[in-house]
């Protein structure tokens, strides 16, 4: 290890000193007295930030806040490089260059030790040589891990998925029959041209991952991932005896979880098998439920329909079931408020937050569940989990959705809002300040951004990003090039701090209707308070003509209101008098029309 760079190290604690609401012990922040002497429990707190977040621990500091300095700054800074390379200390050195240092804090020398987040390869983070001192971090305190969050942690760190192993004494006898024939069935319908749905069960579940084969006498069972998605209540409740799984519907937003008010409840009470194939598809039409389908017809005139927000539900159920450890604490318990879906699987993230946030990238706990799923088309390719939820959600103009991370015990909670991201007030403020017609140009994620702008009357980078945190830097920036070069932003500053602001109005006003080359029909529809339909229809075929119209600028033109003109747009559709600029999607944010010849 390298002790270097003390620069940047000093000068975030002398920050947070400085700043005398931040200096004092935290989640992140830990002191210790250490005149004369590296503490013993200096040790501890390293594994507890190591295997939380991470944080830095400040030699030289009283438990209040008080620099006291250390006497022998050199040999101290020896002396915790050596313990870092001594495995009986502490079983992994995490420390790079820069995260070491000696400085003058008060016109004392104090010495700061930067932890990093440990990752999944690297814990548990255990001192003396023995994984039951594995420590986590809880507030301000260090607390000795359970034998159950080391197990949690050994397990997330083997790369061969727990559920794909066999398990003893386990064979056809334990598949609920009913479950089975429902997926086979589900899979045929799905893709009924696929090999696999002319094998026999015992080919096709070995296929899917859900049963094994021992190389030595050829004897098969069922794997884990087999057991759990098509097994019996009793073979389960043998093979795993903290699965649970829970949905609670309430009838009201109260946090406060003492107060029964759910109204109803899906648990294993006895009246259904609660694998997870018949809990999942259970739950889905409960999720559902409210969500609003487009209407549209089948060739064989049968209703279908699916919104991206009806994918990204789905998408966030089975995203709990295969990324949850069956082994761990607390079960999958889903719960459905008025304002908004909360589910908790237990287990931890396998890819940092940031990282899994960006999407694209997936490590599954459970990949033969994730492959039975895909077989059926409940969830797409890997790795494209977390975008499919938050574009389901975004689209909706709703709240992105949040994920938590708790270790005591180990959990994740995925938090679906139902809140509009886009007030009415301040979007009508916003239209007024920029014009509407360039308003109804911008999609979601730039109407966003206006808004926090907006609200702040300027913002960079950081401002922006702190309210927005599921954006990549990269395309931020040329969001906001984007938004500058439309008229709608102002830059200021250097590129390294520049800020920005709604720029002003600039929309030319609307020429009198003499001025404005409209056909005779249009002229005579913006006129009259009341017209036949026939005529709505010649005007929009007229504005319609040779290019695409969307029904806002249809509105606005014509003054009538947008039910109308729907009506009206459905029949010319319907006649083939007028083709969708988006066939595939009808209610497309951006959906325009053009007249045919």
């Amino acid at each position: 290890m390298s002790i270097g760079k003390k620069v940047a190290l000093s000068e975030e604690v002398s920050a947070r000193f400085l700043n005398r609401s931040k200096w004092k012990e935290a989640e992140d922040l830990e002191f210790k007295l250490a005149a004369t002497k590296v503490p013993d429990d200096m040790w501890e707190t390293y594994s507890s930030f190591a295997n939380s977040e991470g944080g830095i621990i400040v030699l030289g500091v009283e438990n209040n806040g008080t620099v006291h300095g250390v006497q022998n700054a050199p040999k101290m800074l020896s002396n915790i490089a050596t313990l870092l390379n001594n495995s009986e200390k502490v079983s992994q050195n995490l420390l790079q260059s820069g995260m070491l240092a000696d400085f003058e804090l008060n016109g004392k020398v104090v010495i700061a030790l930067k932890v990093p987040k440990a990752s999944r390869e690297q814990k548990p983070v255990y001192v003396g040589g023995n994984t039951r001192n594995t420590f986590l971090r809880l507030n301000e305190s260090d607390v000795r891990c359970s034998n159950e969050q080391v197990q949690q942690m050994l397990r997330d760190k083997v790369n061969e998925p727990v559920t794909s192993q066999m398990m003893p004494r386990t064979s056809w006898e334990c598949i609920d029959v009913a479950s089975w024939r429902g997926y086979r069935n589900r899979m045929q319908s799905y893709k009924p041209d696929h090999p696999w749905v002319e094998l026999d069960d015992i080919t096709l579940l070995e296929r899917l991952g859900g049963y094994v084969r021992n190389e030595e006498d050829n004897v098969g069972g069922l794997t884990l991932a087999g057991l759990l998605m098509f097994g019996t209540d009793i073979a389960i409740e043998k093979h795993f005896p903290r699965y649970h799984v829970d949905y609670f519907e309430y009838d009201s937003s109260n946090d406060d979880l003492s107060v029964q008010n759910w109204v109803e409840r899906i648990y294993p009470d006895g009246t259904w098998v609660c694998n997870i194939y018949q809990f999942f598809f259970r739950l889905l039409p409960k999720l559902t439920e409210s969500f609003k389908k487009p209407f549209q017809l089948n060739p064989d005139l049968t209703a279908q329909g699916e919104t991206n927000q009806h994918k990204a539900i789905r998408e966030a159920l089975a995203n709990a079931l295969v990324h949850a450890d069956y082994y761990g604490d607390g079960g999958i318990v889903i719960r459905q408020y008025p304002d908004r879906t909360e589910l908790t699987n237990p287990g931890t993230l396998l890819l940092p937050q940031e990282k899994m946030m960006q999407g694209g990238v997936s490590i599954c706990r459970n990949p033969a569940l994730q492959k039975m799923f895909q077989r059926i088309g409940v969830v797409d390719k890997a790795g494209s989990g977390v975008d499919t939820i938050f574009k389901g959600w975004m689209e909706r103009s709703l709240m992105p959705p949040r994920v938590h991370v708790s270790s005591h015990p180990y959990q994740v909670k995925w938090v679906l809002p139902y809140m509009s991201i886009i007030p009415k007030e301040a979007e009508h403020q916003l239209k007024s300040i920029i014009g509407p017609s360039k308003y109804e140009t911008l999609n979601l994620i730039q109407r966003t951004l206006l808004l926090i702008i907006s609200a702040r009357e300027k913002a960079g980078h950081k401002e922006i990003r702190e309210l927005y945190p599921y954006i990549h830097p990269a395309d931020l920036t040329k969001l906001l090039a984007g938004l500058v070069q439309m008229g709608c932003l102002q830059a200021e500053g250097k590129t390294s701090s520049k800020q920005y602001k709604i720029a002003a109005n600039i929309e030319p006003k609307q020429k009198e209707d003499s001025d404005i080359p409209y056909s005779e029909c249009v002229r005579e529809v913006r006129k009259s308070k009341k017209t036949s339909r026939e005529k709505i229809k010649q005007a929009i075929l007229s504005l319609a003509d040779g290019k695409w119209v969307t029904i806002h600028e249809l509105k606005t033109i014509l003054n009538r209101q947008p039910r109308t003109l729907q009506i009206a747009i459905e029949i010319l559709v319907d006649t083939k008098k007028l083709e969708l600029q988006y066939p595939e999607e009808t209610r497309h944010p951006k959906q325009a029309y053009r007249a045919l010849s």
